[in-house]
């Protein structure tokens, strides 16, 4: 399960919404995926970064730029092989 989190629309994230991104992340690698953001706004960005949330989950600008944890050939990982998060 390699997933994507659109967090363009979101304008507030608090105590319990950093809980839930790190349980999507739990379960994402439990089951052998990833989780990474995408078009985080700059105030949550701000707040996951000071919490070290940033450590386990990428963020990248867009979705398009976000890694789909799948290669070319629909095998994990994607061309450089890392898993699918940079």
């Amino acid at each position: 399960m390699h997933l994507v989190l659109d967090l363009a629309q979101v304008d507030f994230l608090d105590s319990t919404g950093l809980s839930t991104l790190i349980g999507l992340w739990h379960a994402a690698e439990g089951a052998g995926g990833s989780l990474v953001l995408a078009a985080v706004p700059n105030r949550l960005e701000r707040r996951i970064t000071t919490t070290g949330l940033s450590l386990i989950l990428p963020v990248h600008a867009t979705v398009a730029d976000a890694p789909s944890g799948r290669g070319t050939d629909g095998s994990p990982g994607g061309a450089d092989g890392g898993g699918g998060t940079s």
